[in-house]
């Protein structure tokens, strides 16, 4: 099967953490709100459980449509919200956030597609705590990709947390290029 993954522009140098946030050190820590939910021994915040805590959060994020925040959650607009809903809502849920007074929405997928070829994953120990892994990363080869209707999600882990490793299918994702207004944002490479 083809698709592709969803990427957003590389600059993040306006975006926000999520749900980190720089310590008086300068270490990465957990927001204030979130610290609650965070395992206290590997560190990593369930980010799932907090999604309800995020809404009356100011975030600095830019103007696009689309983009990831540093901390590799998606965000979109009202507008990009709208054309997902009609297009694939079934297969997403979003969460509203605030961010420079303007509604946004964090997106999590409803079809997660298992990370389980050892192949095509690098996947580090569990937390002996929250069961958490350490890592779960792209390995060396390309995953086995099961059938899906337009969108879905690798269920990924890295350092700072939770992310999602997005991919569409062929047909969607040359719909979602055709769409008018342009997603400012909204970029794909070849999966």
């Amino acid at each position: 099967m083809s698709g592709y993954w969803l990427l957003s522009s590389p600059d993040t140098a306006k975006n926000d953490y999520v749900f980190r946030e720089d310590g008086s050190s300068g270490e990465l820590v957990s927001r204030q709100e979130f610290r609650q939910s965070t395992c206290r021994k590997c560190g990593k915040i369930d980010e799932i459980a907090s999604l309800s805590l995020l809404e009356d959060h100011q975030f600095q994020f830019p103007s696009r449509d689309l983009f990831f925040s540093i901390d590799w959650q998606l965000i979109i607009g009202e507008s990009v919200k709208e054309i997902f809903e009609l297009s694939a809502g079934a297969e997403l849920e979003f969460v509203p956030i605030a961010a420079n007074a303007i509604k946004r929405y964090i997106v999590v997928p409803k079809v997660l597609i298992p990370v389980e070829d050892p192949s095509a994953y690098t996947i580090t120990s569990r937390c002996g705590a929250c069961g958490r892994f350490y890592e779960a990363i792209w390995g060396s080869s390309i995953p086995n990709v099961p059938a899906f209707d337009n969108i879905a999600a690798f269920k990924m882990e890295n350092r700072i947390g939770l992310h999602f490793a997005w991919i569409l299918t062929d047909a969607y994702a040359k719909w979602l290029k055709k769409v008018k207004p342009r997603i400012r944002g909204l970029e794909f490479v070849r999966f």
